[in-house]
């Protein structure tokens, strides 16, 4: 049999396989070369997960500072995980239950190099409803006296006590209404009664699964016929100013080869301003020049500082090297309009001694009303006093003789009481907080 041609297929081959290998030559040196370049000029910079956290009740707000492109929050209480994004400001969070927690950031950059950081979060210890349940709400003092010891209606008591381990109070003033608050702590109110009668005033510290309560029984007397009384309601409104200082760390990577600055930007809670930041000390001797730069709009602020590092700096960059940690003192502000509540006080008149004239009819009396105290942290404060001159006629009936929609003190006027003899009304604000008013008789003219 004569010899077979070569096969097509084998030549073939061997010009498949030198060309498979100049390609994979060539590919590798385009490899190694954009390998290269990449590393030079593209490769970003390694992450960082770097956050501060505060905690309000149950919620903590977390404060991102990280460095990454991509990445997720755990909570650690079993919630479903929160991606992460770079643009992220601030990060709410609420539990459900008090305990001890951890909070985990991990980011990472495009090329999947990831970086985690952990915190720590107590909240058993924050006067939640677990301390309270473990503990048991108490009112270890609790006690209701008349104002200037006059309990003729209309009568202004004093109430003063404390509240311990409790989420809410609850006042019982032996009328239709019951009031619901969190004044837990040392507390003092004004409680008025209109009406003479037995009242019951019940002191109710609850937290959820346990109640505790006081009462103190007192009588408001009726008022006599010829007697005056003076009423001031008072209404406060404004803008109430809340700080909240924290201490937090930056962390900076360290800047590229050549780098001559650092800048991080700082934020703050939602709602919140920067009222200061103060810088602590950093550590890292290249750090120089520190400063912090706050925004016109006080809701960022930047640190800002030179870098200028030595030898050793220098060498521990280039092998990847550490963070900066710049330790800072965040004071915080929130501004909130001023809850709007009207307070009432009320007393009788009673003779002043000193201030007897010739004709025992002529005497005069006076009235002590303690002014409910001024709310701390305002701003744009204002305060509303209407105020009232009540007589008890012959008949029994109540006759307001008086009235002024918005007393500012010092004030003075002449009324007109039932008896036909017209009284001056003479009002003073005091430096303890009270207004004095007194009642003269007008003079008698003579024919």
């Amino acid at each position: 049999m004569a010899d077979s041609a070569p096969a097509p297929a084998k030549k073939g081959g061997i010009i498949k396989t030198m060309a498979g290998g100049l390609a994979g030559l060539m590919a590798g040196g385009v490899g190694m070369y954009a390998s290269a370049i990449f590393n030079q000029v593209a490769k970003p910079p390694r992450p960082v997960a770097n956050f501060a956290i505060s905690a309000e009740g149950m919620t903590v707000t977390c404060q991102n500072h990280a460095t990454g492109q991509s990445g997720w929050w755990d909570f650690g209480d079993g919630s479903p995980l929160e991606p992460y994004t770079s643009e992220q400001t601030n990060v709410p969070h609420t539990y459900t239950k008090p305990g001890n927690y951890a909070v985990k950031l991990i980011v990472r950059n495009f090329l999947m190099e990831e970086n985690e950081r952990s915190v720590p979060v107590d909240l058993s210890t924050t006067g939640t409803a677990a301390t309270a349940a473990a503990t048991g709400p108490a009112i270890p003092s609790f006690s209701v006296e008349p104002i200037g010891g006059v309990a003729t209606a209309p009568a202004t008591f004093r109430v003063r006590g404390e509240v311990r381990n409790a989420d809410h109070v609850i006042w019982d003033l032996g009328t239709e209404q019951l009031e619901v608050g969190d004044s837990k702590g040392i507390f003092e109110k004004l409680v008025v009664f209109e009406k003479p009668g037995p009242y019951q005033v019940q002191l109710i510290g609850y937290n959820g699964k346990q109640a505790v309560k006081r009462a103190v029984q007192v009588n408001v007397s009726e008022a006599r016929s010829g007697t005056f009384s003076a009423v001031v309601r008072v209404t406060d409104s404004g803008t109430q100013i809340d700080r909240k200082e924290t201490t937090q760390t930056l962390t900076v990577p360290l800047p590229a080869k050549g780098a001559t600055t650092i800048e991080r930007a700082i934020s703050v809670r939602p709602g919140h301003t920067i009222a200061e930041v103060r810088l602590g000390k950093v550590a890292n001797p290249a750090m120089k020049s520190m400063r912090v730069e706050i925004a016109a709009n006080k809701k960022t602020a930047k640190v800002i500082g030179e870098w200028a590092p030595t030898g050793k700096e220098s060498s521990s960059q280039a092998g990847g090297g550490t963070d900066v940690l710049i330790p800072f003192t965040l004071v915080e502000e929130r501004a909130r309009p001023l809850p709007t509540s009207t307070e009432t006080v009320a007393t009788q008149f009673t003779p002043e001694g000193s201030f007897i004239l010739a004709n025992p009819t002529d005497t005069v009396i006076s009235a002590m009303l303690p002014l409910p105290p001024v709310p701390t942290g305002m701003t744009d404060f204002k305060r509303l006093m209407q105020f009232e001159i009540r007589e008890i006629t012959p008949d029994k009936q109540m006759r307001v003789i008086g009235a002024l929609p918005d007393l500012k003190p010092p004030f003075r006027a002449t009324v007109n009481s039932s008896s036909g003899r017209p009284q001056v009304v003479d009002v003073q604000l005091i430096q303890n907080g009270q207004l004095r008013v007194t009642l003269t008789p007008a003079p008698t003219g003579r024919s």
